[in-house]
């Protein structure tokens, strides 16, 4: 199991080096999703970390793309800065609460970031 970071406020740093702080420490400190995960992916293949059973060859993927393209041959990626937010608290949540379907964790931040 990789580590959990609990994320604190400083109430010295404004919102957007905030913001920075905690993406970068799930960028860079956190191993949920295999350690050589390429955060800059906007398309990652969880299958090896989430180890479900019964499940064959089927790979799971989370696809970072807005919800009007979420199925298209080619999805149109989140904006930033909520792009890479929603990856860093997509890994920071399954480290704090794993679960076995990550997409409903993801499909909430699609609702929030719809344009």
């Amino acid at each position: 199991m990789s580590d959990v970071i609990v994320f604190r406020a400083k109430a010295d740093l404004d919102a957007s080096q905030n913001l920075r702080g905690f993406i970068d420490s799930c960028r860079e400190r956190l191993t949920v999703f295999g350690s050589g995960l390429n955060f800059e992916e906007n398309v990652w293949d969880i299958t090896e970390s989430l180890a479900l059973k019964g499940h064959g060859n089927k790979r799971h993927r989370l696809v970072f793309s807005t919800f009007a393209t979420v199925n298209d041959a080619n999805p149109v990626a989140l904006g930033e800065p909520f792009l890479s937010f929603t990856k860093a608290f997509v890994r920071y949540m399954q480290g704090l609460r794993p679960t076995k379907n990550v997409a409903f964790r993801l499909t909430a931040l699609r609702a929030l970031g719809n344009p």
